[in-house]
């Protein structure tokens, strides 16, 4: 009986000591994690919440605000666009500018994406003076794919009004995007309300999101699982074609949607390559009118030489001043549409 007895004690006594030392490891892991080596997600979940149809959505009427090593900001209105302005129903026009992180504008500022460089473009006249002319509504939100753009148009269709003219900046991994939203992903991501989760949700956030050995759990579960395979699906599927090609039918539905609500489409493609060539032509060969951004760019780096495209911090996307190129490129389709329908209306 006592022999039993110090056995119990002996591994009682050992469980506790291997307890004890693995917290302490653990715990000085997480201090130099925190110290020299900090992870830091692109979006903040805050900003977020659950939506049964798009799997997640920016929540409403926000100001989020956090420094990392890049300045983080999400501002909605209460309809939950990007958006400084509450009441858009004084602008002549409404734009829907649809897209994924690089049309939200992660990495910069608010005032600092396409959509509101466009904004500033198109509102302010000669003399310096802004006049609510176009309403640029920001509608991006990475990663989106094409399908969940799709939803969104048709959402703020009804909630606003309908659009005037509707913008498309492709992406990447919008393919990659639209795998994942078709196979429940984006419904099981970790936001605000999701019943996946329930009451856990808060202490999983402060887990996965707080913790930075959580957040390297997290990061490994996501992009060595979910992307991974999707990537890979990509990969197998593609056939020698460009992204935006594969994405040739989720390109075609936003058209015709925006057709359908008598609103003019209007394309372009966040970066240079076989996918922008591929939508030009597309567009070009479907009577879309394309937003020609690369010329522009290519000038200013052939006489800035050196001038990066992508921010140098874990947010990385498009720097200020080419997030002003796409948006001028747009402005020249969009005055280019206003010239044509005063001119036929005469």
């Amino acid at each position: 009986m006592a022999y039993l007895t110090n056995v119990r004690r002996k591994w009682t006594t050992n469980i506790v000591i291997f307890t004890l030392s693995l917290t302490c490891c653990l715990l000085i892991l997480e201090a130099v994690l925190r110290l020299f080596c900090p992870f830091h997600f692109m979006q903040p979940i805050e900003s977020f919440e659950y939506d049964e149809d798009l799997g997640y959505r920016f929540r409403k009427a926000i100001h989020f605000f956090h420094l990392t090593d890049y300045q983080q900001e999400v501002k909605t209105n209460q309809l939950g666009a990007l958006n400084f302005q509450e009441d858009l129903s004084k602008y002549k026009t409404i734009v829907f500018a649809l897209g994924d992180s690089y049309t939200q504008g992660l990495g910069v500022p608010t005032d600092s994406s396409y959509p509101f460089q466009l904004d500033l473009l198109l509102n302010i006249d000669d003399k310096g003076i802004y006049s609510k002319r176009y309403g640029i509504v920001n509608l991006g939100l990475g990663p989106y794919g094409g399908k969940q753009e799709l939803i969104t148009l048709k959402r703020f269709e009804k909630c606003l009004r309908k659009p005037n003219i509707v913008l498309y900046l492709g992406c990447s991994n919008d393919y990659t995007d639209d795998l994942m939203f078709d196979s429940g992903i984006r419904h099981k991501n970790l936001v605000l309300h999701n019943p996946h989760y329930g009451w856990l949700y808060y202490p999983m956030k402060w887990f996965l999101l707080e913790l930075e050995i959580g957040k390297r759990i997290k990061y490994l579960v996501q992009e060595g699982i979910f992307k991974t395979g999707a990537y890979k699906a990509q990969a197998e599927e593609s056939h020698g074609r460009s992204v935006a090609e594969m994405e040739g039918d989720a390109i075609e539905k936003i058209v015709s949607t925006a057709r359908e609500l008598g609103a003019v489409p209007v394309v372009s493609w966040f970066m240079v390559g076989e996918s922008y060539d591929w939508l030009k032509s597309w567009a070009a060969q479907n009577s879309v009118r394309f937003a020609d951004w690369e010329p522009a760019a290519r000038s200013i780096t052939h006489a800035v030489p050196g001038i990066p495209w992508e921010n140098q911090h874990s947010g990385a996307h498009h720097r200020a001043w080419l997030n002003f190129v796409i948006a001028r490129a747009f402005a020249q389709e969009i005055r280019t549409i206003r010239n044509y329908s005063e001119g036929h209306a005469n």
